[in-house]
């Protein structure tokens, strides 16, 4: 079999009946003659995904790996090396690519030769008992990781999400994804795994591509429909964005690392959560959101301190 120019590559973990689904999906793509393949990195599941891996390499060009250590980006790291493609196409176990994903990444990656980086299309795949109230929320979006930009395939400087973005392998020459964030074996962990890496090659210059052509859904479990499991998500979404340094940071007195602004809007939103504490679902999650949020850019403000002070005593 001669080189392929497109590797998609994924990780896994214990959700064989999901990446069943989503391997399927890929077997169906309408590639036109395209040279691709499939790359998973097992990190360490018990269920079946072993024998949907074997099955799967009876209809798809697949390669897998193992990484028993747990950590989202360290299975990602062990799979980067065996991609041979011009083209690094990420997705997670939980998609269903259009037909013509691939075929349309690959397509703009043709018309836009200057360009690194590359964004589709997210929509998320709701189960029937989705309330309208989560489905149409601003919070959605993040959540459920959805990537709809308004006009079509050109430049922008928005990050795509990690279900549907594809880089140059010439731009990914000797960077990985960070593993000190990320899905691990740690239930505390800081998300925006891909957030990260994109935004280093951005910094360093990379530009980006919209590509509305190229569309995934994003399946939606049952239970990420809780109001806990929305909570969660906003806690982390607070953790990642002080992490990353995206909230913009205070200068002025802290209290215990903390911005004494930071501390102060936290204050005013548990109140409004304790007010709103005994309302229906979709109260309860409205005035839990930005609470939840404050709660984890405090976590990781005063994380990020008790680092800067053991840098220091170490620096000293």
């Amino acid at each position: 079999m001669g080189k392929p120019e497109l590797s998609v590559l994924l990780a896994t973990r214990n959700r064989a009946s999901l990446l069943e689904g989503t391997l399927r999906a890929l077997a169906r793509q309408e590639t036109a003659g395209l040279a691709w393949e499939v790359i998973v990195a097992d990190n360490g599941s018990t269920d079946r995904t072993p024998a949907v891996l074997e099955e799967a390499r009876g209809y798809l060009p697949l390669a897998s790996v193992t990484e028993p250590a747990r950590g989202k980006n360290r299975a990602l790291n062990r799979a980067l090396p065996l991609a041979r493609g011009d083209l690094l196409l990420f997705t997670d176990d939980d998609v269903l690519p259009d037909p013509r994903w691939i075929a349309e990444m690959a397509a703009a990656a043709a018309r836009w030769p200057d360009h690194s980086i590359f964004g589709g299309r997210i929509v998320p795949r709701f189960p029937p008992e989705a309330p309208a109230w989560i489905r149409e929320h601003w919070f959605a979006q993040g959540a459920y990781a959805r990537f709809d930009l308004p006009g079509p395939e050109g430049p922008t400087d928005t990050l795509p999400f990690g279900p549907n973005f594809m880089v140059r392998s010439r731009a990914m020459a000797g960077v990985r994804y960070s593993e000190d964030i990320g899905p691990d074996a740690s239930p505390d962990y800081i998300s925006g795994s891909e957030t990260e890496l994109l935004h280093r090659l951005a910094r360093r210059g990379e530009k980006i591509v919209y590509v509305p052509g190229a569309l995934v859904e994003h399946v939606v479990r049952p239970e990420q429909l809780t109001v806990e499991w929305l909570h969660e998500r906003s806690y982390r979404h607070g953790r990642c964005l002080v992490e990353l340094g995206f909230v913009q940071q205070n200068d002025g007195p802290r209290v215990g690392g903390v911005p004494v602004g930071v501390w102060a809007r936290f204050a005013k939103e548990w109140l409004y959560r304790l007010l709103g504490s005994f309302g229906d679902d979709r109260r309860r999650f409205i005035h839990g959101l930005d609470y939840h949020f404050l709660r984890g850019c405090i976590r990781q403000h005063r994380l990020m301190a008790r680092r800067r002070r053991r840098g220091s005593r170490a620096g000293g």
